[in-house]
C-alpha cells in the first residue's frame, strides 16, 4: 500500500499548500464573525420585536393567526382568545434572554444587566395583569406607539422594524449615524433631541410608552424605563454588535 504523500518545505508545492489553508481558516473566521453579528442582530431585533408587534391585524377581532398592532375594542374582548399567537422561536439561543407567553400578555426576563428586569407586556384594550404578582419590573401594554431612544444604538434596530416613525425623542445627538434621524432632528420635523441631565427634558421621558437606555441612573427615574442591552453586552454577540 502506497504511503501517504508528503509536500517539502520550500517548494511551489507547499507554498500553494499554504495559501489555500490560509484562505480556508479566514473563511472559516468571516463565518463565525458574521453568524455572530447575525445572532445579536436577531435577539435585540427581536427583544423589540415583541415591544412593537410582528405584524398588522384587523383590531375589531382577535385573529388567531397574527398580533395586533391596535387595541382590542372594549366589546371585543374574549378572555379565551389567545392575542399574541406569533410567538418568538429564538434561533439564537440567549441564556440572559426569555419569553414566557399567556392570552393577553407575555412576560420577558432579561438577565443581562446588573438589575435583571422582567417586563410584562400585555395587549391593550385587554386586562392589565397584576404586575406584584409577576414581579414586573415594568408592565407596558403593547403595541408601543411613541418611543425615546436614549440609546442610540437603538435606533438601527427600530429603523430595520421600520418603525422609525415612533421615535420621539433622542439624546446624544452627535452619536447618532441615521442620516435620516440627523436630517429630520435638524430640519426639526422629526424626533426631539433631548439632555437627560436636565430636569425638564428627563420629565419628557415619561410623555413616551417606552424609553430605551442603558443607565441605572435612568431607570430609577423614568417610569417607562426598559433596559436596551447591547451597549453593556460583553459577550461574543455584543463585541461583534
Amino acid at each position: 500500500m502506497p504511503g501517504k504523500a508528503t509536500i517539502e518545505e520550500g517548494t511551489p508545492a507547499a507554498a500553494a499548500a499554504d495559501a489555500v489553508n490560509k484562505e480556508a481558516s479566514q473563511k472559516r473566521r468571516k463565518i463565525i464573525i458574521i453568524s455572530a453579528i447575525v445572532g445579536a442582530v436577531l435577539v435585540v431585533a427581536l427583544i423589540l420585536g415583541l415591544v412593537f408587534g410582528l405584524r398588522s391585524a384587523n383590531a375589531s377581532t382577535a385573529s388567531a393567526a397574527s398580533n395586533l398592532l391596535e387595541c382590542v375594542p372594549n366589546d371585543k374582548y374574549d378572555a379565551n382568545v389567545d392575542y399574541f399567537p406569533e410567538k418568538l422561536d429564538l434561533y439564537v439561543p440567549n441564556p440572559n434572554f426569555q419569553v414566557k407567553y399567556f392570552k393577553n400578555y407575555k412576560v420577558i426576563t432579561n438577565t443581562l444587566q446588573s438589575k435583571p428586569e422582567t417586563i410584562v407586556l400585555y395587549q391593550c384594550g385587554t386586562p392589565k395583569p397584576d404586575g406584584a404578582a409577576l414581579n414586573a419590573t415594568r408592565v407596558i401594554q403593547v403595541p408601543i406607539k411613541s418611543i425615546s431612544a436614549g440609546d442610540t444604538t437603538s435606533i438601527t434596530y427600530l429603523e430595520l422594524l421600520g418603525v422609525r416613525n415612533t421615535i420621539k425623542y433622542t439624546d446624544s445627538l452627535e452619536y447618532i449615524t441615521s442620516p435620516c434621524i440627523q436630517a429630520a432632528e435638524a430640519a426639526k420635523l422629526g424626533p426631539q433631541n433631548l439632555n437627560t441631565s436636565a430636569t425638564s427634558d428627563f420629565s419628557a421621558l415619561n410623555t413616551a410608552d417606552v424609553a430605551l437606555d442603558y443607565l441605572d441612573s435612568i431607570s430609577a427615574k423614568a417610569n417607562n424605563y426598559v433596559t436596551f442591552p447591547a451597549t453593556i453586552d460583553t459577550s461574543g454577540y455584543g463585541v461583534c454588535d
